[in-house]
């Protein structure tokens, strides 16, 4: 009997995120930025942007990263909390120092991936004012 709880890949942190379609992503991709762009478009990254604030996704990843990775399975959830950080506001110089200060090394195109996501940040903020109205001599 299905009852609808399967899960593709493991469980980091309160998510099962390696979905076949992130899975793909990571296992074909040939460069970082590929492999980037793959994931932001990826129902996956959306899950995690949906129901994840950017500081417990970067709760999650720290804890899947400081874990030694048990199987290749492992690897797409912390690929895709990593994509997900892309939509950080580079304005937001705190969230952008937990970024940083992630140990990516145990991730192949870990660091790649995040100078990307730095070169490509596009500020979310916008600036609202208004001109006078011209007055009628």
């Amino acid at each position: 009997m299905d009852t609808g709880k399967t899960t593709i890949g493991p469980a980091i942190g309160p998510r099962a995120i390696a979905t076949a379609s992130a899975m793909e992503a990571v296992l074909v991709a040939n460069t970082p930025s590929f492999l980037l762009d793959r994931l932001r478009k990826d129902i996956a990254v959306q899950y995690v942007l949906d129901n994840m604030s950017p500081p417990e996704i970067i709760k999650v990843l720290r804890e899947a990263l400081a874990r030694p990775v048990q199987d290749v399975t492992e690897i797409v959830p912390r690929y895709v909390y990593l994509a997900a950080l892309s939509t950080v506001d580079p304005q937001d110089q705190a969230l952008w120092q937990q970024i940083l200060s992630l140990d990516l090394s145990n991730l192949e195109w870990g660091e790649p991936i995040r100078r990307l996501m730095r070169a490509e940040a596009v500020p979310t903020t916008s600036l609202e004012f208004e001109l006078p109205a011209p007055s009628v001599p």
